[in-house]
């Protein structure tokens, strides 16, 4: 009776030392569960007001972008409006490239203009420059609420027009300038040249009125660049126009390009023939350059030019010595050709027995 009375005691006192164990270990994982959960808080709170600081600081300087924003937009309204009254108060006579009106007829006038010297084109050429650089600007400024797709469309069909223009007239002055190439003859080669430049644009022209297979080579020492032609053309009545430009115009026709050329644009590299007497009329010049010639006429006249070439090769007996003496000036002036400059450049052949234009080149 003893021995079961201390089993019992002894059972009951090991039940409740490990009723106590189990309590305190309970008590032990509240007081975890707690400290994590007060950590956990802590660590929310600390992130809840390190992103009201951030938002606070955001917004402030969100609000600050928008006032910044409507002052931009205040100025540019400003701007435009000083800009037009200044224009206005100028009198200077060139147009507001944003009225259709103006615009056209300023471009109607000059083309309409027979006066067509390199010189006045080439002070006119600054005046459309200006006019382009502004509507790019406006294209490139204006929010898409500022302008219509209408004017948007517009603005950049009279830009592609006044690019358009300006190479035409180019192109005009080059023809006006070949009916007076004896003014311009070189007393040592006989042959014509000339170089205009200013700021943006340098404009070499040469003419071959001797034809004679030594000259097949020249370098426009004010520009500081050349060409070599093949003998077959060193024999011909041909000219060279060499138009350096600083802007860019061909570019942002690049997508066009990829199609059918577009008469008159900019970025073309041309092979035409001009009159060759001095004394004929402009009107007939001009009916000449609207031909199109198809790709074989254009090949027949490459064939007949090379047979005349060959018979005027094999009747010419110091063709020899010319050769040696073209050979030494070509090295002559190959330290001249090193340095080239940069920019957009529009090469332009013709010959002197009518305009052809043969294809463009983006």
């Amino acid at each position: 009776m003893k021995f079961n009375g201390k089993n019992g005691k002894s059972k009951k006192g090991k039940e409740a030392r490990l009723k106590a164990e189990a309590l305190l270990r309970a008590q032990q994982e509240e007081e975890e569960r707690l400290e994590r959960e007060r950590l956990y808080q802590e660590r929310l709170e600390k992130l809840e007001a390190k992103y009201q600081g951030e938002r606070q600081s955001e917004l402030a300087e969100l609000h600050s972008l928008q006032q910044k924003f409507l002052s931009a937009q205040q100025w540019k309204m400003d701007y435009r409006k000083q800009a037009k009254w200044e224009h206005y108060l100028s009198c200077d006579g060139t147009p507001d490239p944003t009225v259709p009106q103006e615009i056209n007829t300023f471009m109607s006038l000059w083309r309409d203009d027979q006066d067509v010297d390199v010189q006045l084109v080439m002070e006119k050429k600054e005046v459309v420059l200006n006019l382009i650089e502004k509507l790019e600007f406006l294209l490139l400024e204006a929010a898409p609420e500022e302008i219509t797709d209408t004017q948007r469309d517009q603005y950049q069909e009279v830009i592609l027009q006044l690019q358009d223009l300006l190479h035409q007239k180019y192109n005009d002055a080059t023809q006006n300038l070949l009916k007076i190439a004896s003014m311009y003859e070189d007393s040592e080669t006989g042959n014509m040249h000339t170089v205009l430049k200013d700021k943006n644009v340098t404009f070499c022209i040469w003419a071959n009125l001797k034809k004679k297979v030594r000259f097949k080579d020249h370098v426009f020492q004010d520009a500081g660049h050349g060409f070599e032609l093949p003998l077959s053309l060193a024999l011909s009545s041909v000219a060279v126009r060499v138009l350096h430009t600083s802007y860019d115009h061909l570019s942002p026709l690049w997508v066009q390009c990829q199609g059918l050329p577009r008469p008159g644009a900019s970025d073309s590299m041309e092979l035409a023939e001009h009159p060759e007497d001095i004394g004929q009329e402009p009107g007939e010049e001009e009916e000449k350059g609207r031909e199109e010639p198809s790709v074989p006429a254009a090949e027949e006249m490459g064939s007949k030019g090379r047979k005349e070439s060959s018979a005027s090769l094999k009747g010419t007996s110091n063709n020899t010595d010319e050769k040696k003496e073209t050979e030494e000036e070509t090295e002559k002036n190959s330290d001249i050709l090193d340095a080239q400059s940069q920019g957009i450049w529009l090469f332009f052949m013709c010959s002197t027995t009518k305009i052809l234009r043969l294809y463009f080149i983006c």
